[in-house]
C-alpha cells in the first residue's frame, strides 16, 4: 500500500470528523470503516495483518495531529495513547468479529433462547 492509498483512505475518513471534536468514541466510531477500507485497498499486496493494523494507526495518529488545533496538548498525549495502547485492541477484536461467524451464531442462539413460540 502506497501513501497515495493511504491518502485516499484519510480522505474518504474525512467526512466523519470533519467539524466534530476528535475524542475516544469518534476513533472507535470510524473503527470499522477505516478497517474495511485498509482491507479493500490491502488485498492486492497481500499486506500482512500487522502491516494493516500499522496503517490504521498511522491514518488515526494522522487524524488526531491534523486536528490537534482544536486540543489541547494533555487530550492530544491521551488520544494518542489510546491511538497506540488501546485500538490495536478493539481491532483485533472487530476484525475476529468480521471474520467469524460469533454475532450470526449469538442472533440465531438468541431466536432459540429467547423467541420461542
Amino acid at each position: 500500500m502506497n501513501q497515495e492509498d493511504i491518502n485516499k483512505i484519510y480522505d474518504l475518513l474525512k467526512i466523519s470528523f470533519v467539524g466534530k471534536k476528535i475524542t475516544t468514541s469518534l476513533l472507535i466510531s470510524i473503527t470499522p470503516k477505516l478497517i474495511i477500507a485498509i482491507q479493500k485497498l490491502g488485498l492486492p499486496q497481500k499486506l500482512t495483518g500487522q502491516e494493516k493494523k500499522q496503517i490504521f494507526i498511522d491514518i488515526v495518529l494522522r487524524i488526531i495531529n491534523d486536528s490537534s488545533e482544536d486540543m489541547n496538548k494533555e487530550e492530544r498525549e491521551e488520544l494518542i495513547l489510546f491511538a497506540n495502547m488501546t485500538l490495536p485492541f478493539i481491532v483485533d477484536g472487530m476484525v475476529f468479529a468480521f471474520k467469524s461467524d460469533y454475532f450470526i451464531t449469538l442472533k440465531e442462539n438468541a431466536k432459540k433462547c429467547c423467541f420461542k413460540k
